[in-house]
């Protein structure tokens, strides 16, 4: 008879160790779950600096206190602010006292790091951060106007300076960042609800100065917001104007007279494209009135050259001026005009035309039978004694037919050859230049245009206003 088996203390059931080792995975999974944040305290983002003391953060787990503290940062417009903590709600609520009050006007930044973690090490899933403003709003202020006009010339001694901003202004700082220079002594008075204030001199201004008025960046609204950038304007006080004596061409051939109101421009004045004028004054024109001595109608790019300490001014234009063009230089309030006539800026003009013997006219019926021998003779009126540049009328001239109705091929070109008498240039003002071609008739019709383009200059850089395009009918 075989004994029957005994059971003792130390046997464990396997199932038992199963549930055992069930519960425990269970448990385990149950805190796997990472943190979260579920209130911040203060919630608003626009608050008063003096009801705040604290700022308190609820989390959905209790925390590990240092390593979340580590994570923790409260900054202040950008620099960091120290602090105290406190823990409540069993670990889940961590409080946090800075060591000097909320100022008021400023912008504060809370982060918790990612690297707080729960006391079975979970860990959040990402920074938190929360921003919030001890001010009403963020809009930044603007100035809408200001006034003397910037560049205004002002002749009140003590004209105010008055600046209109779109939102209520913080004095002290405002008037803080306002400067004169040159600097003069002057009180403030503000008017319409903090909205623009009157700067007046208590001193006269200085005659012949030219004052920049300078609103710094650092003004601020009520709330606390600076402008963009700084607001920068000038305007001058004039003082005597020196007189002006002549007004003249730089070579001294022609000199301008002022003009009166509607007064025509100076009559065959030789004014040419590129002229230069010397101004002289009575005395010096002090450097800061210098920029604005000078204006001109339309307005021109102007270029400057002072002498004799401001005593002589050299006028010129940075491009070439249109021909018959009129205009008038604006000197110290005083007008001078003048119209562009001179001789070397006489723009270049085709004149005439003639296929062999025969002109052509626009639009006019003509035959253009098979030849060798036939040319174009193109005459090309100009200021007197003016050269016209062959290379440049070998790259403007062309000949294009339409509709193939014939072939016309130049083959050279001749400057000045012997012209019929009945049709000689004219001495001084016209060069002819004779385009031999090959010229193969076709049965067919169409048009036949001769273009000599703008690249046609003379050898004082003037050139057609216009593109010359001749057309007419082949027969």
């Amino acid at each position: 008879m075989t004994p029957a088996l005994r059971k003792t203390g130390s046997f464990a059931s396997p199932v038992f160790i199963l549930l055992t080792a069930a519960c425990s995975f269970i448990a385990d999974l149950a805190h796997m779950e990472a943190p979260a944040v579920l209130s911040f305290s203060p919630a608003a983002e626009f608050l008063c600096a003096e009801d705040l003391r604290e700022i308190s953060v609820r989390f959905s787990a209790e925390m590990r206190t240092a390593v979340t503290e580590e994570a923790f940062s409260l900054r202040r417009d950008g620099a960091s602010v120290p602090g105290a903590f406190a823990w409540d709600g069993g670990g889940k609520i961590m409080v946090f006292r800075p060591l000097a009050p909320f100022e008021d006007r400023r912008t504060y930044t809370a982060t918790i790091g990612s690297g707080s973690e729960d006391r079975y090490g979970n860990s959040l899933p990402r920074e938190y951060a929360r921003t919030f403003h001890t001010r009403r709003e963020l809009d930044t202020p603007r100035v809408l106007s200001s006034s003397p006009p910037a560049g205004s010339r002002v002749t009140d001694p003590r004209n105010p300076v008055r600046l209109l901003f779109s939102e209520p202004m913080d004095p002290a700082d405002t008037m803080s960042a306002f400067s004169l220079s040159p600097s003069l002594p002057g009180w403030f008075s503000w008017e319409s609800g903090m909205e623009s204030f009157l700067w007046t001199p208590l001193e006269d201004y200085v005659p012949g100065k030219v004052y920049r008025v300078t609103l710094g960046k650092n003004a601020s609204d009520t709330s606390g917001n600076c402008l963009p950038e700084d607001h920068v304007f000038q305007f001058a006080v004039p003082g005597e104007n020196p007189a002006i004596l002549s007004v003249a061409t730089l070579d001294g051939r022609t000199t301008l007279s002022p003009a009166g109101d509607g007064d025509s421009p100076h009559p065959s004045g030789g004014i040419e494209k590129d002229e230069k004028f010397l101004v002289c004054f009575s005395r010096p024109v002090p450097p800061e009135e210098r920029t604005r001595a000078v204006v001109t109608i339309p307005s021109l790019l102007l270029e400057t050259e002072w002498r004799e300490e401001g005593r002589e001014l050299v006028l010129g234009f940075s491009e070439y001026l249109g021909w018959r063009s009129t205009g008038e230089l604006h000197i110290l309030d005083t007008v001078y005009r003048f119209i562009v006539d001179g001789e070397n800026s006489v723009p270049l003009e085709i004149s005439r035309v003639f296929y062999d013997d025969e002109e052509l006219l626009f639009a006019h019926n003509y035959p253009f039978p098979s030849s060798s021998g036939s040319a174009f003779d193109v005459y090309v009126s100009h200021g007197e004694g003016a050269a016209v540049v062959l290379a440049s009328f070998l790259s403007a001239f062309s000949i294009r037919a339409g509709n193939g109705c014939v072939y016309i091929t130049p083959t050279r070109v001749e400057m000045n050859p012997p012209a019929p008498a009945p049709r000689l240039p004219v001495p001084d003002r016209e060069t002819l230049f004779r385009v031999h071609c090959e010229v193969v008739d076709m049965p067919v019709p169409g048009t036949v245009e001769l273009i000599v383009d703008t690249e046609l200059r003379d050898d004082r850089d003037n050139r057609p206003q216009n593109k010359f395009v001749l057309e007419v009918n082949k027969q």
